[in-house]
């Protein structure tokens, strides 16, 4: 656990000093505070720009907290079934994130310069593709749910390999769909529509994973 904490930090600070180190030396600048004074009335736009991401980045962690909570409570196989297959499911939904993050400036360009065709093809373009590609994922997932397994995890009783299995293909069975929600999210985000962005960001996990999570826990609990 140390290791990876360790790993994720160095990681994000490297990123953070490359980034910084490019903009200073690419542009001959240096930092100046006046100059964030000056650009206050320009943050008051980019933040609520980025609150979807906020929301979206911040609810993924707070459920995957509490589907930890829950399965650790029951038993360990549901705890290891739930690490497991949202491992599995997190692989995969990143290369929706992905799609969604690389066709943002396109979609937000098209839509800044008033052309509707070129914004069309890039929504429906991603939507499409993307869909196929998880759909390949899904199939992945449900014809090898045990080699998933042994991807994420190398010991593990044969409860928790079932239990894990099937998790796997009731998560990934959902892949398909994922990715039209989250190209419309992202749309909304790069056309400026704040209010819109931000509630279909907290849609997902907020207003209906979250709290069937805590209701089918309490019915249905491992089975």
């Amino acid at each position: 656990v140390v290791g990876i904490a360790l790993a994720g930090l160095f990681s994000q600070l490297f990123a953070f000093l490359t980034l910084l180190l490019m903009y200073i030396a690419g542009n001959n600048r240096r930092l100046d505070v006046r100059v964030f004074i000056r650009s206050f009335s320009l943050a008051r736009e980019i933040v609520p720009l980025g609150l979807p991401s906020v929301i979206r980045q911040g609810l993924t962690v707070a459920s995957a907290i509490l589907l930890n909570n829950i399965a650790a409570q029951i038993s360990d196989s549901a705890l290891f079934s739930a690490s497991v297959s949202s491992k599995v499911f997190t692989l995969f939904f990143g290369i929706a994130i992905g799609i969604g993050q690389g066709i943002s400036p396109l979609i937000g360009f098209s839509y800044g310069s008033g052309n509707g065709d070129r914004l069309e093809r890039a929504f429906r373009l991603s939507s499409v593709c993307g869909s196929l590609i998880l759909l390949a994922c899904c199939g992945v997932c449900l014809i090898f749910p045990d080699e998933m397994t042994l991807l994420m995890a190398h010991t593990f009783s044969g409860k928790a390999a079932d239990g894990t299995s099937r998790a796997i293909m009731i998560q990934c069975a959902a892949l398909p769909f994922v990715q039209l929600g989250i190209v419309c999210n992202m749309a909304y985000q790069a056309a400026g529509r704040k209010i819109a962005s931000s509630f279909l960001a907290a849609v997902r996990q907020g207003v209906f994973y979250i709290p069937l999570l805590l209701v089918l826990a309490r019915f249905w609990g491992e089975s």
